[in-house]
């Protein structure tokens, strides 16, 4: 009765009768369909995660069509709370090959680009996995890709186009509705047609055991094992998957293009559909999947060559490979300790972390000088792609939104803690411990701060 209250599915009242504390004549309020159906936690923080768990999705959708509206990506998905428009008017024509691409957005080129930043890792990958561990105190939330790790499939729906009148008996023009369907996350499979008016199911569609890997049976282990190795190296693989995505979908739109037609040509046969020609049809389409299938392992295995030994490898010749060497970004390295080589990596030395025993004497082996660092200043970090930082300066600085928070301390102070703690022994490791606990400890009050005023502002909204 609550649910059909808010949608305005309550039987109408007699003529002349309002609402309670409602003008007799009063026009009913506008069906909210959000408001009605729309799922909204009574917990702050799962409010707040929902709010852009969906919401960042629809900002995301309707940007890429109609960017020109300039829609507020920070307005979330809150169902009692007015943001998106239900539609919007898309600026250039929206093709399947559009929707095609949408479905594999991982927000390139924006804020929340999921490819840039510490957690995609050094080679750009856009998958997150899961949160913190059952239990934890770290509270927080990933932001959630269109083309998501999980995914097991998407497609799009194109209408049949109606048959117009010819100049004879036959009809002009006919055309039968294609389901562009796509196995797996879309950003790693392909997009292959099915024909509602044919009725076949390709083989490799009726396979899909999650138990056993099966890529020549199985359309969607053949997309599934290509997403693995992507992982792998995905600013790499990535183009390469791209390629052999536009490479098969425009053949494949001929192929749709040429088959829709035949299909309805041959089922509006005079005296009846055309038997012979239906079944010409359906062994097409299902020729075309097994192709399909059979491009994606190919292009499986073209990947494990490519990326052999986690090298570049690049076909040169038959049966001659060549070697590039795939270096990680220089931020990425300076990050992990990479530059403070001989030494433990300093993100190594927090609460938890295995500790080696100081070293005992020398049985006999002459052992090379070991160099006091103590007091080298540490080298400074670079910027990282797709996260703004703050220099040493600015660290105790108010944030540039004026409000009196503290910005977050520079990655750089766990690199000077580590330096300052020199040589291994029991008093250094114990003071920079103590360091990089103070640390820590700063940033979960920084954290706490900026939830309050996130709450705060939320309030005002309110």
């Amino acid at each position: 009765e609550e649910v059909a209250k808010r949608a305005g599915l309550m039987p109408a009242a007699p003529a002349g009768a309002g609402a309670p504390g409602e003008a007799a004549g009063a026009p009913a309020a506008p069906f909210d369909f959000t408001a009605a159906y729309g799922f909204e936690p009574d917990d702050y923080w799962d409010l707040q995660v929902n709010r852009y768990y969906t919401g960042r999705r629809i900002w995301r959708v309707f940007d890429l069509v109609a960017p020109a509206l300039r829609l507020d990506p920070a307005a979330g998905h809150i169902p009692s709370r007015p943001a998106y428009p239900f539609s919007v008017k898309p600026e250039q024509k929206v093709s399947e090959a559009l929707l095609q691409e949408i479905h594999r957005d991982h927000y390139e080129g924006t804020p929340y680009d999921l490819t840039k930043g510490l957690a995609s890792g050094p080679f750009g990958t856009p998958n997150r996995y899961g949160g913190a561990r059952y239990g934890s105190p770290v509270k927080g939330a990933w932001e959630r890709a269109i083309s998501m790790h999980r995914s097991l499939w998407a497609f799009v729906g194109v209408a049949g186009a109606p048959a117009a009148e010819g100049a004879g008996d036959e009809p002009a023009g006919a055309s039968e509705p294609v389901v562009w369907f796509g196995p797996d996350s879309p950003h790693a499979n392909f997009f292959a047609p099915l024909f509602p008016g044919s009725g076949v199911v390709p083989a490799e569609l009726r396979s899909s055991n999650e138990a056993v890997y099966e890529p020549v049976k199985s359309a969607w282990w053949a997309c599934s094992g290509v997403k693995l190795l992507m992982d792998v190296n995905f600013r790499l693989f990535n183009s390469r998957v791209v390629k052999a995505q536009k490479a098969y979908e425009d053949g494949a739109r001929a192929f749709a293009a040429e088959t829709a037609q035949a299909l309805a040509a041959a089922k509006a046969g005079k005296g009846g559909s055309d038997e012979e020609a239906l079944r010409a049809v359906d062994e097409a389409i299902a020729d075309h999947w097994r192709g399909a299938v059979r491009t994606w392992n190919e292009l499986f295995a073209d990947l494990m060559v490519m990326g052999r030994n986690g090298y570049n490898n690049t076909v040169v010749a038959p049966g001659v490979v060549q070697e590039w060497g795939m270096s990680y970004p220089d931020w990425w390295m300076m990050l992990v300790g990479y530059d403070r080589f001989p030494q433990p990596p300093a993100l190594t030395n927090l609460p938890g972390a295995t500790q080696l025993q100081p070293p005992g004497p020398a049985a006999g082996v002459a052992l090379a000088p070991h160099t006091d660092n103590s007091g080298v200043a540490a080298t400074p970090l670079p910027e990282v792609p797709g996260i703004p930082q703050a220099g040493p300066a600015a660290r105790d600085a108010p944030n540039p939104h004026g409000d009196g928070t503290p910005i977050l301390p520079p990655f750089g102070a766990f690199s000077r803690v580590a330096a300052a703690a020199g040589p291994s022994g029991g008093g250094g490791a114990a003071a920079a411990l103590a360091q990089i606990q103070q640390q820590l400890q700063q940033l979960a009050r920084v954290y706490t701060q900026l939830q309050q005023q996130v709450q705060a502002q939320d309030a005002k909204i309110n």
